[in-house]
């Protein structure tokens, strides 16, 4: 294993902890070449902005700064950073003009992609960054839906959006049957044409026990739906949720 790979290994073996971060930074400076500074000066000022605290009186213009910075930094040799993702995933972080919003802390961390383009590219695109976040658009077929579901890289997610194909409370199902979603905060369901048996499976689930924020707008959900779902005690205590756009919804959202 070469040092770079080792130092990658050791970020994505704790994606909480900045130190691995910046350790690769220092490596990443050291080689002196220009794409590789810039990226290490992006890596410590994406954890100086999540790490600023706005008690002081210099925040507002303090923030300001370092993200104009680091946007530069991004138009400049975003390119080039993504040369170390699979093609495909490349192209589409580009293509979609995600930018810094799909970096935190220096890395990688949300992508978007079509689940057939997620099962080819999984095991290269987490091994080459902390993803945490993935929205999930189009058809789901059964077939990509097992696939998915019993991919070994679940576990890593703390937020999953799964929009697009009709075939909301299928998914319902299936997540609901899911061990490997345990780590998961935030989940969105919106516009898949949800209905009451979907959320009531999810209702009865202990599968997203740490889930604090859920979105079900647009879908076909009841005040039955929306009710089980709010109330259920294993999805308690939701700090976020979100149903609006639904038939028949008086208190859509919190």
């Amino acid at each position: 294993m070469s040092e770079r790979d080792a130092l990658l290994a050791a970020v994505l073996a704790a994606p909480d902890d900045d130190l691995a971060r910046l350790v690769f930074a220092d490596w990443l400076e050291d080689t002196a070449r220009p794409a590789a500074v810039a990226r290490a000066r992006f890596i410590r000022l994406q954890i100086e902005l999540a790490n600023t605290s706005p008690g002081t009186a210099t925040y507002p213009q303090h923030n300001f700064d370092l993200a104009d910075e680091i946007d530069s930094l991004a138009v400049r040799w975003m390119r080039s950073w993504l040369t170390e993702f699979p093609p495909q995933v490349a192209r589409a972080v580009w293509s979609q003009r995600l930018g810094t919003g799909a970096f935190r802390r220096g890395f990688l961390d949300g992508v978007r992609l079509s689940p057939k383009m997620f099962l080819a590219t999984a095991p290269a695109l987490f091994a080459a960054a902390p993803i945490t976040s993935l929205h999930l658009h189009g058809e789901y077929s059964d077939g990509k839906m097992t696939a998915l579901f019993t991919s070994p890289h679940l576990h890593k997610l703390h937020s999953v959006r799964l929009s697009g194909g009709w075939c909301g409370d299928r998914i319902a199902r299936r997540l609901a049957k899911c061990p490997d979603l345990g780590a998961v905060r935030e989940l969105d369901l919106s516009g898949c044409w949800l209905s009451d048996h979907g959320a009531l499976d999810l209702a009865r689930s202990p599968a997203l026990a740490r889930l604090s924020v859920l979105r079900v707008c647009r879908n076909r959900l009841t005040g039955f739906g929306v009710y089980m779902l709010a109330s259920a005690s294993t999805l308690s205590p939701l700090a976020r949720f979100d149903a609006a756009e639904n038939p028949g919804v008086r208190v859509p959202r919190w």
